[in-house]
């Protein structure tokens, strides 16, 4: 009984489906049906069916899209955090700026800055309560409001209640 050997080649480029069937047929020639039939399944088992390869493209698209689909969502998460950041850092600035404004304010003992409700206090407000005036230590003025949903603020050039041209406290990017 003579042993059934498949013939390899020494050969540096990796096998194609020519080749393997090179030597399928080769092998056909040489050796009996068993060689032959080993040979085929060397043959056949070297490629992938198109339900294999139909298979391994839904799964790399199924993980490439959720890999994405959470990047995409970190990086929402990361804008809106960096927004919030922005958010508090710009009022917890234009508190501490009105507070300390507020705790130097002075007595309005003529009553040019304030009215006449408000003389001999350091500050008063409007009706609607969304004004704040008070005579600041550099005997100015001044007045914070809230416009528009935006804080504002406007600063007299001596101690009368002429103001300039209000001033934002916050930005208009928020």
């Amino acid at each position: 009984v003579a042993k059934c050997r498949l013939r390899r080649f020494s050969y540096s480029a990796p096998h194609s489906h020519t080749f393997t069937m090179l030597t399928f047929f080769i092998n056909l020639r040489r050796f009996g049906k068993r060689a032959r039939l080993a040979s085929l399944r060397v043959a056949l088992s070297r490629g992938f069916t198109l339900i294999e390869l139909m298979v391994a493209v839904a799964v790399f698209v199924f993980v490439v899209s959720s890999a994405s689909g959470l990047f995409v969502s970190s990086l929402r998460a990361q804008r809106r955090s960096i927004a919030y950041q922005q958010l508090l850092d710009q009022t917890s600035y234009v508190v501490e700026y009105m507070s300390r404004a507020i705790r130097m304010a002075r007595k309005d003992l003529t009553g040019s800055c304030l009215s006449t409700a408000g003389a001999k206090y350091n500050y008063e407000t409007n009706i609607a309560r969304d004004r704040l005036r008070f005579l600041n230590y550099q005997n100015k003025c001044q007045e914070f409001f809230l416009e528009a949903g935006r804080m504002r603020e406007q600063i007299s050039a001596n101690s009368s209640a002429a103001f300039g041209v209000p001033q934002d406290l916050s930005s208009a990017d928020l």
